[in-house]
């Protein structure tokens, strides 16, 4: 069988990948039909994996009940500390679990989550969280650091892996984690060097992982844009 007669065969009306027309607000664009419609589905269906091995980072290992567990518990925190649904929620640190477990409690707690390139220096840091009207920030020692001298008093800090000396301001991850019991706009260097905020929404995120097997849990928070740009404002979050 050719590749096109396989793919015609595995999207076909009534099969697993079936791809349909399905309407957006650019008007009907091509989509898996049985696709999740959120990130939401997709990130409670996850917990039905249980004790299974999910992160591997460094020395850190962590099933699907340990990780969700951590999350439950930062977002907890987050809510009692007065986070609320719609609040851009920023992340810029290096990619680990910790990473992963912020951006769940956050987007679960419906907030606007906005990773950041961490490559940047302090200015590029500073206006991008400045850019995206984030509220909060998630970070790791070394850019909160970076940031302390810039970044208005009135975000809230979260510090992931604090050094000595390390920045004063904000809590440690840890901290989060222990004190509470139990969605994306990302940004884009262009190529003036300065980064853009890009206009996402979970639809689109949820088609690109494909349909979720029979039976999926799919309870939870149904938000559905996570952030969005208005491009004739020079493309700022609006």
């Amino acid at each position: 069988m050719s590749m096109k007669a396989t793919i015609q065969e595995l999207t076909a009306e009534g099969a697993f990948f079936e791809v349909r027309d399905i309407p957006t607000a650019r008007g009907d664009l091509p989509g898996y039909a049985h696709a999740p419609q959120t990130l939401t589905e997709i990130i409670q269906n996850a917990r039905g994996h249980g004790d299974l091995g999910f992160i591997v980072s460094g020395d850190t290992r962590l099933t699907f009940a340990e990780f969700f567990a951590r999350a439950d518990s930062l977002r907890a925190y987050l809510e009692g500390q007065g986070l609320t649904a719609g609040d851009r929620f920023a992340i810029a640190m290096r990619n680990n679990a910790e990473w992963l477990i912020g951006f769940t409690a956050a987007f679960l707690a419906g907030a606007t989550v906005v990773p950041i390139n961490s490559w940047g220096q302090a200015g590029e840091l500073t206006f991008a969280v400045e850019d995206c009207g984030a509220s909060w920030l998630l970070c790791d020692d070394q850019r909160a650091k970076m940031l302390q001298e810039s970044l208005p008093t009135e975000r809230r800090l979260v510090v992931y892996d604090r050094a000595e000396p390390g920045t004063e301001r904000g809590i440690d991850f840890s901290d989060a984690l222990s004190s509470a019991t139990p969605a994306e706009v990302e940004s884009s260097a262009a190529r003036s060097g300065v980064s853009h905020s890009l206009y996402l929404r979970q639809h689109w995120d949820a088609q690109r992982c494909g349909p979720l097997p029979t039976g999926a849990v799919t309870s939870g928070i149904q938000h559905d844009v996570y952030g969005h740009v208005d491009h004739d404002r020079g493309g700022r979050i609006a």
